[in-house]
Parts: C-alpha cells; sequence; structure tokens
C-alpha cells in the first residue's frame, strides 16, 4: 500500500466519481474523510472504506456553505491531526439551454461547482502551508475548453473553466511550500447521472469519442492516485483531460 497513513479529505463522496475515488485512495492505504450531502449512501461508502482497513470520517456537509466547510474541515482536523489530500470533487451538472438558464440556476452552478472548491481550500490551504506539504486535485470538465453541448451547458462550463483558472493560479501560489494543485478534466464518464440520457443522447456522446466508449470511473479515481503518490511530486498545474480522445 503505496499511501499508507497518509488523510484525504474528498467530497461527493456518495456516489459515481468521488466515490471510486475514495475506494482507490483507501486500497492505497489512506485514511478517507468524506463530505456530501447523501447521508444514507455516504454511510455506505464508510463501510466500504473500513472494511479496507482504513479509517473513514463521514460528515454530511454542504459543500456550499463556507461556514458549514470552515466547521468540518476543522472536526477532521480535530479527528487526524492533518491532512495531505483534498480532492474537490462535489459538483453538478446542466443540460438547459441558455435561453432556459435563470439567474438562479446560474448563481446554483457557479456555487455547487467553483465557489466549492474556494470553500475548501480557503479551510485546507493555511494548514497544508502551516505543514509545508500538501496535494490538491480539483475536477474540471471538458466542457470547460470544448463548450458545453452533451457535457454540461453555458452555466456548467463557464463554472468549471473558473475550477481550471483558480487551480494554476493556486499552483501558483502555492509551489514555494511544496503543495501541489493539479486539476482532471472528465469526459462523459460511466455514473449514475447518465442514467437520465436519451438514446438521442447516448448516440451523439458516443458520436463524439474516439474510443467509442464511456469512461470507466474506477480509471479515473487512479489518476486521483496518481496525483497523491511521491512520483508525481514534481507536477503541478496540470489540466489532465480524461476522455478517451473526445478533446482532441
Amino acid at each position: 500500500m503505496r499511501l499508507e497513513g497518509k488523510k484525504a479529505l474528498i467530497t461527493g463522496t456518495a456516489q459515481g466519481l468521488g466515490h471510486e475515488m475514495a475506494l482507490a485512495l483507501a486500497r492505497e492505504g489512506c485514511d478517507i474523510a468524506g463530505f456530501d450531502i447523501r447521508a444514507e449512501q455516504l454511510a455506505e461508502t464508510t463501510k466500504k472504506i473500513e472494511s479496507l482497513g482504513c479509517k473513514a470520517l463521514s460528515l454530511e456537509v454542504d459543500v456550499m456553505d463556507y461556514d458549514a466547510v470552515q466547521v468540518a474541515v476543522q472536526q477532521v482536523y480535530d479527528a487526524w491531526g492533518n491532512i495531505d489530500f483534498l480532492v474537490c470533487n462535489a459538483g453538478k451538472g446542466q443540460r438547459e439551454p441558455f435561453t432556459k438558464v435563470t439567474k438562479a440556476l446560474w448563481d446554483y452552478m457557479i456555487a455547487v461547482n467553483l465557489t466549492s472548491v474556494f470553500n475548501l481550500c480557503q479551510a485546507v490551504v493555511p494548514h497544508m502551508i502551516e505543514q509545508r506539504s500538501g496535494r490538491i486535485i480539483t475536477i474540471s470538465s471538458i466542457a470547460a475548453t470544448r463548450g458545453g453541448r452533451i457535457l454540461g451547458k453555458t452555466a456548467y462550463a463557464a463554472a468549471k473553466g473558473g475550477v481550471i483558472g483558480f487551480t494554476k493560479s493556486l499552483a501558483n501560489e502555492l509551489a514555494p511550500y511544496k503543495i501541489t494543485v493539479n486539476n482532471i478534466a472528465p469526459g462523459v464518464h460511466n455514473t449514475p447521472r447518465r442514467a437520465n440520457d436519451s438514446d438521442e443522447e447516448q448516440k451523439l456522446i458516443m458520436d463524439n469519442i474516439p474510443m467509442r466508449e464511456l469512461g470507466d470511473p474506477a480509471d479515473l479515481a487512479q489518476t486521483v492516485v496518481f496525483f497523491c503518490l511521491p512520483t508525481s511530486r514534481y507536477i503541478t498545474g496540470v489540466v489532465l483531460p480524461q476522455d478517451g480522445g473526445h478533446s482532441i
């Protein structure tokens, strides 16, 4: 186990990509603190982490709530003393065309996809600076650079574009403290979110992926593991597409 004794905080661990990230890191010996608003599913993730022999600390947290995040992060530090890895995964997609985007929807997309990353980093970064080490991994989308289309439209693409800009800027600021900040930009992955795709949407998706298959969340989780390993210590400010060639 290559990360035995390390501590990771991951958001959105109740299902989908975040769930797989938590299990992948746990299989490497990493203890996992998971934040999500879906308490029942979060409890199931906790059981799976503990079955792998790792500690699990699961908290029901709305990552859009700045104060709630500050309190929850402090709970993790009180329990474990440190956080080695922060994975800002929580987010939400958008299907509405621009003409149907309300001010409320716009604000929500920015809050859940971008402001949540700010909230987590505000709570964790000062501790990482003090310990002069840490890995931060953010999750954007190839929608940020290709335009939304099938991946989430204007508000979502704008928010994820903000995540990329935030990641690069934070990487620059934190590099002197030996803290790396990297981003993964997924394409379309086989998560519960895809269950609502129509036949037409499914065909459009496949027509745009050169590898002609959806991404496997377990593969993306291994990329998260890579960014946490000692071998990636000299990589920072990177945006890595994981999309089966979708962004070519």
